[in-house]
């Protein structure tokens, strides 16, 4: 009878060399970065409320998507974002909803005496056409 090992080194050998490739990708492509990234993101309540309310003032948001509704955790997760400069910037794209449908809010933004001033503040709204209109909103 075999020890295990001699059984299964036909596929010991691939798997373990997968699991090694997989980690070198994702190591080499900074994703413990990504994962910090979205962590702070996930924590920080305030960056999200903030544009979300701005956003809702705009007549021209309320017109195409009525009122963008408060996020749920997972929008954070799906979308994407990136800090720098010891979290003191920060540029985030979300998935949000309203009650006449669907659109993306584009965030850059730095942090002054810990409150968050948007360089950037978008909606992008895609139409039934396939184009894209976008809505600037300024602080």
């Amino acid at each position: 009878m075999k020890n295990w090992f001699k059984k299964n080194i036909i596929w010991l050998v691939p798997v373990t060399g997968t699991i090694i490739i997989i980690f070198y990708f994702l190591s080499s492509f900074n994703f413990g970065k990504i994962s910090q990234d979205l962590v702070q993101a996930y924590s920080d309540k305030e960056l999200y409320r903030k544009a979300i309310e701005m956003a809702n003032k705009e007549e021209r948001v309320i017109k195409v998507v009525v009122r963008i509704k408060s996020i749920d955790r997972m929008a954070i997760f799906n979308g994407e974002v990136n800090y720098f400069s010891d979290f003191q910037k920060v540029t985030s794209t979300i998935k949000v909803h309203g009650d006449k449908g669907k659109a993306k809010l584009d965030i850059k933004a730095h942090l002054k005496n810990d409150e968050w001033r948007y360089d950037l503040l978008q909606v992008r709204i895609d139409n039934s056409t396939g184009e894209t209109q976008a809505i600037e909103i300024y602080q």
